[in-house]
């Protein structure tokens, strides 16, 4: 398919879509097919063609296969050639689909014997582009907003009811950042168990304050001498002066903000407001992870390699799309999907869900001798890897992101009858997974309960 046939697709599929949701598909007035009066395609035929990059220059070893249909895929060669064989299945508008690390996957509909097909990988360039800014995925609802909810809506609506969600907003969390408790309302009660009444940060706010009570320990505190003391205004405080201002975060935000629009990594938890505290580990902000470097520490910027794009966009779009995912097949243009193996892969989770702490405090260090490779504060990963699931069949996502075996594919208007670059081709249901997120007590019987022997 084109990239310039994307709007007539869209306008399309909107139409079905809506007239889906009020079950009136029958009187769907969608633009007829017209007969070209060419006798039709054979179902099975070879299909040849060459796959190059943006600027013309052959791809080697890319991925090229129907859409769907992972059993024909080959990979061309050093010229960017490629020969497979097609066998219609009768469903939809087949596609020849082409991928490769790193690029945005492409595909074409209309092809036939003796007909070479010519596709285009066009690479999603480093750096991250740090002026992106993430996109909201919607409110799992309603189907005719452009967001993530557009046709992605049960993926969405799952991940709403998930601790992703409130990965950032969660008032254990802001507390615990901020060295405060909520537990006293007032200055009095405050005082008297010891705490401080003082004005400081208020969450999700951008520049907004209000008073709480400070006790105990907190991250800002403890990490930055210059402020949180019994003399000195609160880190959060508004009226820091910059000289006083905190400058070490504890990293917290680099797991649990992930959505911060600009530099990625190295943030201060308070900076996260509007899509980025709302709705914390969210869509775009996994889809965006280019590659995972277990070298690194944990978060964005760091050991989640962010992908944000670069390369300006057409039509609607500020900047070319890019969804990194597990799928090689996915060339609709409104996604600018670029196959990632490794969100099917435990390494994936282990992005955040694995850390050893150096020490953070000032002028402490850890015990060597115990802790060599620093303190196991999460271990998420290393369990999995010591346990009987390590296996290429159970990664992380096997338990936590079952399949969902109601969904055609990852469209939620999707049949298999209407296969095509637009809607998407029929997907097994380890390919459509629940994006609940599930933890140790959800379902029934609890997920904790097969965990244990």
């Amino acid at each position: 398919m084109s990239r310039y046939s994307m709007l007539w697709m869209l306008t399309v599929g909107c139409a079905v879509e809506e007239a889906r949701s009020k079950d009136t598909v029958a009187d769907t007035v969608v633009p007829p097919i017209e007969d070209s009066g060419e006798p039709p395609l054979p179902s099975s035929f070879e299909v040849t063609g060459t796959v190059t990059d943006g600027d013309g220059v052959p791809v080697e070893e890319a991925m090229v296969l129907v859409g769907g249909q992972i059993d024909t895929m080959v990979y061309t060669d050093s010229d960017g050639v490629f020969s497979l064989w097609f066998d219609d299945n009768g469903l939809g508008e087949p596609a020849i689909v082409t991928a490769k690390l790193g690029y945005r996957a492409d595909g074409y509909d209309y092809f036939g014997p003796d007909e070479p097909v010519s596709l285009t990988l066009v690479e999603v360039k480093a750096p991250d582009n740090i002026d992106y800014e993430y996109e909201d995925p919607g409110d799992g609802t309603d189907s005719m907003k452009e967001d993530c909810s557009h046709c992605h809506t049960t993926f969405v609506r799952d991940f709403l009811d998930s601790k992703h969600a409130e990965a950032t907003r969660n008032p254990l969390l802001q507390d615990l950042y901020a060295g405060v408790t909520q537990a006293y309302d007032n200055a009095a009660d405050c005082v008297d168990a010891g705490g401080r009444w003082a004005e400081g940060h208020a969450p999700g706010t951008e520049g907004g304050s209000v008073e709480k009570c400070y006790i105990g320990g907190g991250v800002l505190a403890d990490l930055n001498p210059s402020c949180g003391g019994t003399d000195q205004l609160a880190c959060d405080s508004t009226s820091l002066p910059s000289s006083d201002a905190p400058d070490s975060f504890g990293a917290c935000a680099d797991c649990h903000a992930p959505g911060i629009n600009g530099i990625a990594g190295g943030r201060d938890l308070h900076e996260a407001h509007g899509l980025a505290y709302d709705k914390g580990v969210h869509c775009d902000t996994c889809h965006k992870v280019r590659d995972v470097d277990l070298s690194q520490p944990p978060g964005v910027g760091q050991r989640l390699i962010m992908g944000r794009p670069n390369e300006p966009g057409t039509h609607t779009f500020e900047w070319d799309p890019v969804y990194f995912g597990p799928l090689i097949d996915v060339p609709n243009v409104a996604m600018g999907g670029s196959y990632q193996p490794k969100f099917d892969e435990a390494a994936f989770c282990a992005g955040c869900h694995e850390q050893n702490q150096d020490a953070l405090l000032p002028d402490e260090e850890l015990d060597a001798e115990l802790w060599p490779d620093g303190l196991p504060v999460h271990s998420t990963f290393s369990e999995w890897e010591d346990g009987p699931y390590n296996q290429e069949a159970t990664p992380c996502q096997f338990c936590h992101m079952p399949g969902n075996v109601e969904l055609n594919n990852s469209v939620d208007i999707s049949t298999p009858e209407d296969q095509s670059i637009a809607f998407g081709f029929p997907r097994a249901p380890d390919d459509n997974r629940n994006h609940t997120f599930r933890g140790p007590l959800a379902g029934t019987p609890r997920l904790i309960d097969g965990a244990l022997y």
